[in-house]
């Protein structure tokens, strides 16, 4: 740890300094492949640069970890050496008197796998008479104490937000750990059902009382004296000899209101105009939150009532942490349509378009990423009503299916009682990319499973072919991640004469026809799914990447420090290395069990997983997606650790820990970091992301001054019907009205019309009309990627709508070609074969798009690509000139555009000298 520390400030610095000589601008980049006008291009600096210093790092500092790692060993082995001599030099009389050799525990070797079981059972020290079978673990209120505490500096330090709960956590811990140190985990599970069951009364109470408002802090008072309450009341009962009421009684009693947390999910009241209204949720959302309620109480009953039977395995029932998980998740879900919409629109309408419109997957329609958004899809269009506002409350389904399933497979590994310490300080995010790896992971770690090779590569193959046709990048990373696991588990597979017997069963064949057959039927989705994926991946960082230096320290950063250079320091090494101390950690924890395996797992998941989200660098923001994919991998970290420590009760072992509990507190300094992209409304969006949930005590819903709800936007009724009956921002009813003019007089004469890019994709769920290629334009930048589109369904071309011509340069070279011809008053472009359906006027082409364009702006492009020059070259057409020299990328771009197109000071002198 201390080598990783040191090696991590190092590495940190180094990085301050490369950073602008790596990634700042530079003549003769050759950076660029296409003309891609996009963040890279228009800002100047080298993403390719960046990333080439990053994994420059991230190699070197494996180098050092495994030198150390060796030099450890080797040291190990001397002193053990020098230590066995002078133990054989002793002894050596007695050994030569009883002719016996010198018993020695055996060394222990560095294996590829360790096969031995870790447990899954529960730690508690009795329960129902008997011991429990893991470890027990006699420091717990240390190791919550070095954890709250760190998590509460993380938070201190970076934003100078001090967390009371975690500190009055961390004081209690440790007061504990002298005063009561058997049942130090035991108290700390009582102080933190006091403060949810605080919190869960009065969640239940908004029910009754709408305007109910509650300070955060009262909370927190609240739950500290009432758990002194109940303290005293213990010593009382023990005083008295009362041999029922004792501490893991009340702890199982104290469970019982957690379900009333749920409620949070269920209001429906909305001020709106100066009045109250409610606009209930769909029959399904309703069914399934009561139907959840329900079942937790049921459970957490059944718990209470065989707490005393033989076969009682736990203090906490699974439930419980449950319940936590879910509540600390949740995503404001009220009848809001969102918008933002790119990053919500690409979600909205995927299940529309291929159930709803009859488009075929990587055909005629791409969805922009994975098939994550048909898991929400099928909520919002089957389970819900399938309007435009049941989206959040789709959103907040799926996310709580997931909380459910992660939170279970957690329990599983580590026990409810520790896994209650994840629920109360990790979160699922609203985004929703990165679902899959934390589950995937700890369902392919389960010991259980591991003793069963056969089993377990079933369940790998196809956890695997999931979670690629949910997000294909994540998929391949738990895929590549997990691999030689697999490899391992196959040679033993193919090498035990039992497991063959085994496999040549009936039911061993019918299980792996039941594993292969959705994956052979897919084949064909799989291949254009990897088609497409390996085009966009192609023009990734041109098009999508964000430098980390076209982002200035945010203000929220080491607030209290006046010092610039320390704050940039801070942040650019932050920004930087902390994704490859990610790597390092998990490389460290690997070695430090003697696994190699366990050392490869989680670095290879969050190598491949960086390939995007490194180059996605967005500004304001510590590490954005980036974080989102090392919450899950040190989650899943976490639970690795924790296991080890309940079954061998290694000393020093939760110092590893901590990294992985302070990453929230390091990466968001409030809870709307953890719902990106913004889903308009939290009600506690500035709070901190533990322990503070006043803001969460509401019985309605404010709606913003710029909402209005659909029976108020002066929509047509069947836009309204598509709306729902929600609420959606004043600002972009113009666009539904402007839009829907178009869409209806085209469907009136060509009924099976499709339609590209409106300003955002969402709208093509508002106007429910059929979307041509991806639908938006703006996913697609490279010459393929756009071909892609334009070539989807050649014989039935799109109304176009939304054009930035220097960033869709080769859609509109092609429409120009096609003999688009534009229409001013509608601000559209009409195919040939559409156009002369609408109207007996004649038009000419493109040019009344001349005077409606608005001015380019090519920001720093034209200075990119002529550093660019010759890596462009390829791609060049040549171009006669007076003095017969190729033209140039200025001269190729004037030519591709009419020369009255390109406005502005759009041209860069530094091309006069190519």
């Amino acid at each position: 740890m201390i080598v990783l520390i040191i090696m991590t400030i190092i590495a940190a610095l180094a990085a301050y300094k490369l950073l602008p000589v790596f990634a700042g601008a530079k003549p003769s980049m050759d950076f660029f492949t296409d003309f891609i006008v996009e963040h890279m291009s228009e800002s100047g600096l080298d993403k390719e640069g960046e990333l080439t210093l990053f994994w420059f790092i991230v190699l070197i500092g494996v180098l050092v970890l495994l030198i150390a790692y060796s030099v450890n060993r080797l040291v190990i082995r001397a002193h053990s050496r020098i230590k066995s001599d002078s133990t054989d030099h002793v002894d050596h009389a007695s050994a030569q008197t009883t002719s016996q050799p010198l018993l020695t525990k055996p060394k222990q070797k560095f294996s590829v796998f360790s096969d031995t079981p870790l447990s899954t059972t529960l730690e508690s020290s009795v329960i129902a008479g008997k011991q429990a079978e893991t470890v027990k673990i006699n420091n717990t209120g240390f190791i919550l104490f070095a954890i709250l505490g760190s998590c509460f500096l993380a938070g201190l330090i970076a934003f100078g937000r001090c967390s009371l709960p975690l500190l009055i956590g961390a004081v209690f811990a440790l007061i504990f750990q002298f005063t009561a140190r058997e049942n130090a985990g035991k108290y700390l599970i009582l102080l933190c059902l006091s403060y949810y069951d605080i919190v869960a009364g009065f969640t239940f109470a908004t029910k009754f009382a709408v305007l109910l408002k509650v300070q955060s802090l009262f909370l927190q008072i609240a739950a500290v004296v009432l758990f002194l309450c109940l303290l005293l009341v213990l010593y009382i009962a023990k005083r008295r000899n009362f041999t029922k009421f004792t501490l893991d009684n009340l702890i199982n009693l104290m469970q019982l209101p957690l379900p009333l947390l749920l409620f949070i999910y269920t209001v429906d009241t909305y001020y709106y105009n100066g009045t109250f209204l409610t606009v209930p949720y769909a029959w399904g959302y309703r069914i399934f939150f009561y139907v959840l309620i329900s079942l937790s109480f049921l459970f957490l009953v059944i718990h209470r009532m065989s707490h005393n039977a033989e076969n009682a395995k736990s203090l906490l029932s699974k439930v419980t942490p449950i319940i936590i998980f879910v509540y600390h998740s949740f995503s404001a879900c009220p009848m809001y349509a969102q918008p933002d919409q790119h990053h919500h629109g690409e979600q909205m309408i995927p299940w529309n378009q291929v159930f709803e419109h009859g488009q075929h997957l990587y055909d005629t329609y791409f969805p922009a990423s994975g098939l994550f958004p048909y898991v929400s899809g099928f909520v919002q269009h089957v389970v819900l009503n399938g309007t435009v506002t049941d989206y959040s409350p789709a959103i907040s389904i799926t996310m709580v299916c997931f909380c459910v399933l992660t939170m279970y497979l957690i329990c599983k590994h580590i026990g409810a009682e520790w896994a209650l310490l994840l629920a109360t300080l990790t979160f699922l995010p609203s985004y929703n990319r990165q679902y899959f790896i934390l589950p995937a992971l700890l369902l392919l770690t389960l010991p259980k499973l591991m003793e069963n090779k056969m089993r377990w590569l079933k369940v790998w193959i196809f956890t695997c072919f999931i979670a690629g046709l949910y997000y294909p990048l994540f998929g391949a990373a738990i895929l590549i991640g997990t691999l030689p696991i697999a490899v391992k588990f196959m040679i033993v597979y193919f090498k035990t004469d039992v497991t063959k017997i085994d496999s040549k069963g009936p039911f061993g064949l019918l299980s792996w026809i039941i594993v292969l057959i959705p994956i052979l039927i897919s084949l064909p989705l799989l291949f254009g799914m990897l088609k497409h994926t390996l085009l966009y991946s192609s023009q990734t960082t041109q098009a999508d990447g964000i430098s980390i230096l076209s982002s200035a320290v945010p203000s929220y950063f080491l607030p209290y420090l006046a010092d610039e250079g320390i704050r940039s320091f801070a942040y650019y090494g932050l920004r930087f290395i902390l994704p490859a101390f990610g790597i390092w950690l998990g490389i460290c924890i690997g070695l430090r069990f003697k696994s190699l395996l366990y050392a490869l797992l989680t670095p290879l998941c969050l190598a491949v997983g960086y390939t995007y989200t490194l180059v996605r660098a967005d500004v304001d923001k510590i590490l954005s997606r980036t974080g989102f994919l090392l919450m899950a991998v040190f989650s899943f970290l976490a639970v690795f650790l924790i296991e080890r420590m309940r079954t061998h009760n290694e000393r020093g072992l939760f110092v590893w820990l901590l990294p992985c509990f302070m990453l929230p507190f390091l990466l968001y300094p409030q809870v709307s970091y953890m719902k990106t992209p913004d889903m308009w409304v939290y009600p506690n969006g500035n709070e901190d992301l533990a322990f503070s949930d006043g803001s969460l005590i509401y019985g309605y819903y404010d709606v913003p001054d710029n909402f209005l709800q659909a029976r108020d936007t002066g929509l047509l009724t069947k836009y309204q019907d598509y709306l729902g009956n929600g609420f959606m921002v004043e600002d972009q009813i113009h666009y539904i009205k402007e839009y829907c003019e178009v869409t209806e007089k085209v469907l009136a004469v060509k009924p099976d019309a499709t339609f590209l890019s409106f300003d955002g994709q969402g709208f093509f769920d508002y106007l429910n009309v059929t979307c041509y290629g991806t639908g938006y334009l703006p996913v697609a930048r490279s010459y393929e990627a756009q071909m892609e589109i334009w070539e989807s369904d050649p014989d039935r071309l799109p109304v176009v709508l939304y054009l930035e011509t220097e960033k869709s340069y080769y859609i509109f070279r092609e429409m120009v070609a096609a003999g688009y011809i534009y229409d001013a008053d509608d601000h559209a472009f009409y195919p040939p074969d559409i156009y002369p359906l609408l109207t007996d006027t004649s038009a000419d082409g493109m040019n009344a798009y001349i005077q409606d364009a608005p001015d380019l702006n090519l920001g720093g492009s034209p200075a990119s690509f002529a550093e660019s020059y010759k890596s462009l070259r390829p791609i060049l057409a040549p171009v006669a000139t007076e003095d017969g020299i190729d033209g140039s990328v200025c001269e190729v771009m004037l030519l591709s555009f009419p020369d009255t197109l390109l406005k502005g000071n759009s041209f860069d002198p530094q091309f006069a000298n190519i």
